[in-house]
């Protein structure tokens, strides 16, 4: 995992930025629905959009805001970042992996640093909001995840995506990682929210909005 770090951060090839994950959990006739979206903190016009996996050897243009939706509050997925190649990397690389269009041409790493979870009792209805600060050690986790997975496993021509069929060395650099920070306080809270949202929902309840402290931008932002 070393030296993947060592590759991703040593590479001009990147860029990285914090991000904001949005659920949002709407009653539907059968039951719930929860979206999930990444919204990266990028000058506007700055992201464009990425070329995402549709199919097997099948993709398409899409907004980077398009959802993943789940039917189930068992099957949200939970993650602290995101990683996406670009056009350069792919060719240096000769990899085929979903990339992002920048106006600077390089990769992008996203770190989740807020998330927010909204429920509405209807698609049309307006929305009540939690929203809270991702813990620092989810941070710091998918500051060493992000690169040391993907980002520097790409740049090296090593194994670095997720999947039903992980390579066994994506899975030892995942575990080596999760294995520093076992306890993931942010994924208690975001299942918490969305469990405590859908029980209010059933009620028909409405949920408090939580301000969210204001977050620091980097000059330039």
């Amino acid at each position: 995992m070393p030296p993947n770090l060592a590759a991703a951060f040593s590479s001009r090839d990147w860029e990285i930025t914090t991000a904001q994950e949005n659920y949002e959990i709407t009653g539907t006739v059968t039951g719930f629905e929860i979206k999930r979206t990444i919204v990266p903190d990028l000058q506007s016009g700055e992201f464009g959009r990425e070329l995402g996996r549709v199919g097997p050897n099948q993709r398409q243009w899409m907004s980077y805001d398009f959802p993943d939706t789940y039917s189930r509050l068992d099957d949200v997925e939970i993650t602290y970042g995101q990683t996406l190649s670009s056009d350069r990397v792919n060719r240096e690389t000769g990899q085929n992996t979903a990339v992002t269009r920048l106006r600077s041409g390089r990769a992008l790493i996203m770190i989740v640093n807020r998330v927010t979870v909204t429920s509405r009792t209807f698609a049309t209805s307006a929305g009540s909001t939690v929203q809270f600060r991702t813990a620092e050690p989810e941070l710091l986790e998918s500051f060493l995840h992000e690169p040391g997975v993907h980002a520097g496993a790409l740049m090296r021509g090593r194994p670095f995506e997720h999947g039903n069929s992980e390579d066994p060395y994506v899975t030892r650099n995942v575990r080596d990682i999760q294995g520093l920070f076992p306890k993931h306080v942010s994924g208690e809270k975001v299942i918490e929210a969305l469990s405590g949202a859908q029980k209010r929902m059933s009620l028909g309840e409405v949920a408090p909005m939580v301000p969210l402290p204001p977050i620091p931008v980097p000059p330039g932002m």
